[in-house]
């Protein structure tokens, strides 16, 4: 009898540990359903992120600052600087550039070794001369001066990407020094055939080269590069611009070349 006992109390035992298997068995089940679909969505790189809304960004998404625009009008001021190429001591040529904002213009003006007082005045007196000589043709002093040979001319200008220059007619060219072949019109140009084309262009040709020049240099790009490009200019050259005199400059420069409304250079003709 009591062998009977025994075997029923085990019988409600085995009730009691299936009811306890059947419901670990189902929260077992439960845990791996989850943990399989966050590894599914984690293979396909889904973005947890995105199931709560990130409200620092939908905060920063509606307070964008609005782009910085830029006009010459804020500018103002006047220069005047003088670039002569010599060779062997002689003014191959010379031009200044001048820059008003209060009347928004830059211009170019070029002087010819063969047509005007200009070389004499360089080769009596230099750039002491030159300066005189151009008071005295434009009515208004050299503010600074820069001086290269065709040499480190060249060197310079490799500085940037070709440029490109709208060239008048047809160029063949058969010196003692060097040959040069161009086609009319506008085309890229590399430094060596730029410097070449500025020695043997006459006056009139070599401003609109120069203006071509400076529309290339005068970019955003560039600007954000000017003091690397401002030591190679002054180790190139000769000149009396100063680190000082670039830092008190280089904030219209960037004005400028970040302006919608900027003037554009022009020749002496044009102005």
């Amino acid at each position: 009898m009591s062998k009977k006992n025994n075997l029923f109390k085990n019988s409600g035992d085995n009730k009691g540990r299936l009811k306890y298997f059947i419901l670990s068995f189902a929260v077992f089940i439960v845990i791996l359903s989850a943990l399989s679909v966050l590894l599914f969505m984690n293979y396909i790189d889904f973005d947890f992120g995105n199931i709560v809304p990130n409200t620092e960004e939908a905060s920063e998404s509606g307070t964008e600052p609005e782009p910085v625009t830029h006009s010459v009008s804020e500018l103002t001021g006047k220069t005047k600087l003088l670039f002569v190429c010599e060779n062997e001591g002689e003014m191959e040529y010379a031009f200044t550039v001048t820059t008003d904002y209060d009347n928004k213009f830059m211009r170019v003006t070029g002087y010819d070794k063969s047509s005007d007082n200009a070389a004499e005045a360089y080769r009596s007196e230099k750039i002491d001369g030159l300066k005189q000589a151009v008071l005295s043709a434009e009515g208004e002093a050299v503010d600074k001066y820069v001086l290269f040979d065709s040499d480190s001319l060249t060197d310079f200008l490799s500085l940037f990407t070709d440029i490109s220059v709208e060239v008048p007619d047809n160029v063949s060219w058969n010196g003692q020094d060097f040959k040069l072949e161009l086609n009319k019109g506008r085309q890229y140009l590399s430094a060596d055939y730029t410097a070449k084309l500025l020695l043997i262009s006459d006056n009139s040709t070599r401003e609109s080269i120069i203006c071509d020049i400076i529309n290339a240099v005068l970019t955003e790009e560039n600007v954000s590069e000017s003091y690397d490009l401002f030591t190679n200019f002054v180790n190139l050259s000769k000149t009396d611009i100063s680190v000082i005199d670039y830092s008190n400059g280089l904030g219209n420069i960037e004005i400028y070349v970040n302006s919608d409304d900027k003037f554009f250079p022009e020749t002496s003709a044009e102005g």
